[in-house]
């Protein structure tokens, strides 16, 4: 909850115990610094340039 909040991921515990979240993809490096973020419900999403971005940030 503490990393979701850091990052302003929305996720909230139901009366079950359960968690619900964002449909989000985030891109954090090993800082723990947020680098990109994707919609995992965009029509339009790109698994190359997030494949991409993935490498890049681990040269980085």
């Amino acid at each position: 909850m503490d990393l979701a909040k850091k990052f302003g991921v929305l996720i909230t515990k139901d009366q079950q115990g359960n968690f619900t979240h964002m449909n989000w993809i985030l891109l954090v490096d090993g800082k723990g610094n947020l680098r990109n973020y994707f919609r995992g419900d965009d029509p339009d999403l790109d698994v190359e340039k997030i494949a991409n971005d993935m490498i890049q940030v681990s040269k980085d």
